[in-house]
């Protein structure tokens, strides 16, 4: 069984979360028992995800595809950048995607120091928007 049917087995089947805010908030928890991100998943979401599924735990797998085409995997109109597996049903992605990933040489599970995020990110403000924020602060 290929990753894309497990996908839709789980998703009909299973109890799945879509969508990056309610993952990270199940990340948060330790729900889930895999991952599965799109290949273009916007980097400040994707090294969140990587950060608290290292801290529980949970297996992370890169979808070889858009949010649009994890999207429609899933039966949705709409696009997925972040799904959480939550119990496959009578779906055997858990097997399917170590599987594809042993076959592509990739670890399941990707360390997130590896991707060179830090936590603590800095806003830059120029100098105009900083004297209006000095103005009000007054």
């Amino acid at each position: 069984m290929d990753v894309d049917r497990g996908v839709r087995v789980a998703v009909d089947t299973g109890t799945v979360t879509l969508g990056s805010d309610r993952s990270v908030q199940a990340l948060k928890l330790g729900k889930g028992k895999l991952v599965i991100i799109a290949k273009n998943c916007p980097e400040e979401v994707r090294d969140d995800v990587m950060y608290y599924s290292k801290l529980s735990d949970i297996p992370v797998y890169t979808y070889d595809g858009s949010s649009v085409d994890l999207g429609s995997v899933c039966g949705k109109p709409f696009t997925v950048a972040i799904l959480i597996i939550k119990d496959p049903g009578d779906s055997t992605i858990l097997e399917a995607a170590e599987h594809e990933a042993a076959e592509n040489s990739v670890g399941i599970f990707e360390a997130a120091e590896n991707r060179g995020f830090s936590r603590q990110r800095k806003r830059k403000f120029s100098p105009a928007s900083k004297s209006k924020i000095l103005k009000v602060m007054r």
